[in-house]
């Protein structure tokens, strides 16, 4: 996965993009109609609450876009009654999405989390623009794609495709293993169109033996979810889990002697993996 800095980062780059297309777009009219808003008004879509890393996420995501929209005669704003919650309910994502999407003071979406990502990703209109910064590889995803971008209008994200194939095989590098098992969340796998077929075009292309585990929520039924033969295991972001609840499995697994390798990276690394 990408860092959070470089995504950030990223974002910030697109908002700035986004504030002069919309300032260019609007000028032409702005001296027959109401005058623009001071700020361009940008709403959060969150799959679900907001945990202690998603909000430090968010709140570099505003500190970096301040400072480089300093000076601009429109800055960006986030205001708080504009960011909404799915609470990892894709019915009530759709929802707020659309409360998103129709509310005039709002300018931009921003789609935080695989599940909006999908679902907004899937909609065959969108009358604003929408940006996903932590979306899922588009192989398992189902996201929109042309060469480089998404071919849709008015709809942008970013992700690291092939990031899973990588890891994958360079975990099977250290290991040398017969069979990987992929620790995934249930619902993440719920809501991808077909994540089994792409995972049997990725075992056919390398001959690693790969097995899907569905995680919960809690991290007694993810426990009670491990096979008695797992040995190593390959662990996709468990969005849903706690960071108290993650570092107990990661326990779980160490006391096992399972071999892991995190997608997220150093941070799950830090926490045990």
């Amino acid at each position: 996965m990408l860092h959070r800095c470089a995504v950030s980062l990223f974002l910030c780059s697109i908002l700035v993009l986004s504030v002069s297309s919309d300032a260019a777009a609007r000028r032409k009219t702005a001296a027959k109609t109401k005058p623009l808003p001071s700020n361009f008004r940008v709403g959060l879509l969150v799959d679900g609450p907001l945990a202690p890393d998603m909000k430090r996420l968010l709140e570099r995501i505003q500190e970096e876009t301040g400072l480089i929209t300093k000076g601009s005669a429109r800055r960006v704003a986030f205001p708080e009654q504009k960011i909404k919650l799915g609470d990892w309910d894709p019915k009530k994502i759709e929802r707020q999405a659309d409360l998103l999407l129709a509310d005039p003071e709002v300018d931009m979406v921003l789609a935080v989390g695989f599940l909006g990502a999908m679902i907004l990703g899937n909609r065959s209109d969108l009358p604003k623009p929408i940006y996903a910064p932590l979306a899922a590889d588009t192989d398992y995803s189902g996201l929109p794609r042309k060469d480089k971008v998404s071919g849709k209008k008015n709809f942008g994200y970013l992700v690291y495709n092939k990031a899973f194939h990588e890891d994958i095989l360079a975990f099977n590098a250290l290991v040398k293993a017969k069979r990987i098992h992929v620790l995934a969340d249930k619902l993440v796998l719920r809501s991808m169109p077909n994540p089994l077929a792409a995972l049997k075009q990725l075992v056919a292309s390398t001959g690693i033996e790969l097995a899907v585990v569905p995680i919960g929520e809690g991290v007694d039924s993810a426990i009670a979810a491990l096979p008695k033969d797992l040995e190593n295991a390959y662990i996709t972001p468990l969005v849903r889990m706690t960071e108290k609840d993650r570092r107990a499995l990661f326990n779980e697994l160490r006391s096992r002697r399972v071999r892991s390798f995190s997608m997220s990276g150093r941070s799950e690394g830090e926490s045990g993996v």
